[in-house]
């Protein structure tokens, strides 16, 4: 519910729906609401598939890297070294 009501509220959400939705709609008639409604259902049902399978994968593959301590000390050394070159490049920033 918060999610939908920060959407709803969000001017960039609502300039994408005004813009980017008539485009693809039938102008005329009732041929006009139900293709906003079947738009409007495209977007709940993509958003649903891309919502429920990304932590669906983040929580099967967190359980398996877990369990190896190979490839915890490998992401933490990653992690250590994209840090490291993220404080390089700011510290040699001119400012």
């Amino acid at each position: 519910m918060r999610g939908f009501l920060t959407t709803i509220t969000n001017p960039k959400a609502l300039l994408f729906f005004t813009a980017f939705f008539p485009q693809f709609a039938t102008v005329g008639g009732d041929k006009q609401v139900v293709s906003f409604l079947l738009l409007g259902l495209a977007y709940v049902v993509i958003g649903f598939v891309c919502e429920s399978t990304f932590p669906w994968l983040v929580g099967s593959t967190a359980g398996a890297v877990s369990r190896n301590q190979t490839v915890k000390i490998r992401i933490d050394r990653v992690v250590g070294l994209a840090f490291i070159a993220l404080d390089s490049r700011i510290w040699l920033t001119k400012r």
